[in-house]
């Protein structure tokens, strides 16, 4: 493929996405090579290459980089840290937004969604999931005191360094929508597509996933995750 690139004069990138779709876990028998070989060999080799007529895009996810990376660990991370796909807090209010405009529901999201000030990101989503966990400001009614939606939801999903998963929205959108019944609509909640109720239960499944699926990515908490089934205390 090189020697055919350099002869015609052109250059390809080649993007591999989802390479952890071809294996069960990346403790399996000859992962780890492969790993290594789509990681730091293959990279290497092209770099090598004079002109460089093939260019190479992976996305790998952690517990990938972990298997096949096993010296200098740390020196691989720190050289890629300016690529990593992180989700910023506008980004996951647009997902939301998006998410609720694409499926039909709601009409709150467009190409301009992006350029918004903050504020008015959570204000678009107030036909979502309201501005509180609870009904609605009114003249005349008793304040109510409850943490503000969007905040609460991007606190609920984040783990303890402040870092989103796009999926774990997706996911707690989808259980939310599945407990929001037609009564909770009613009266308080009439403006707003997902109960404050469906909404807070909804975190349960939802972090439930987030945690089986950490331990799938991160193969050294398994161990970790197994002493705390041990000890818990039964119902």
């Amino acid at each position: 493929l090189i020697d055919q690139l350099r002869s015609k004069d052109e250059r390809i990138v080649a993007i591999f996405e989802g390479i952890e779709e071809i294996y069960e876990a990346a403790t399996a028998p000859n992962v780890a090579t492969m790993l290594r070989a789509i990681l730091i060999d293959l990279p290497i080799r092209l770099r090598t290459e004079p002109g460089r007529p093939l260019g190479l895009m992976v996305f790998a996810r952690r517990d990938s980089v972990n298997a096949g990376v096993q010296q200098n660990k740390n020196q691989f991370r720190s050289q890629y840290q300016d690529f990593a796909l992180t989700w910023t807090e506008g980004d996951v209010l647009e997902l939301a937004a998006w998410i609720a405009t694409k499926s039909g529901a709601l009409n709150i999201w467009d190409d301009h969604f992006s350029h918004q000030a903050q504020t008015e990101k959570e204000r678009r989503l107030f036909k979502l999931w309201g501005r509180k966990l609870g009904p609605d400001d009114h003249p005349g009614r008793t304040r109510v005191k409850e943490a503000y939606t969007a905040g609460w939801v991007i606190a609920a999903l984040s783990d303890l360094q402040g870092r989103l998963v796009a999926r774990d929205l997706v996911r707690f959108l989808q259980n939310a929508a599945s407990n929001t019944s037609s009564l909770d609509k009613e009266d308080s909640y009439a403006g707003r597509l997902l109960a404050p109720t469906a909404l807070k239960t909804a975190i349960g499944p939802t972090s439930k996933k987030k945690v089986e699926e950490t331990e799938e990515e991160i193969s050294e908490l398994k161990a970790v995750f197994d002493k705390f089934r041990a000890a818990k205390s039964p119902i």
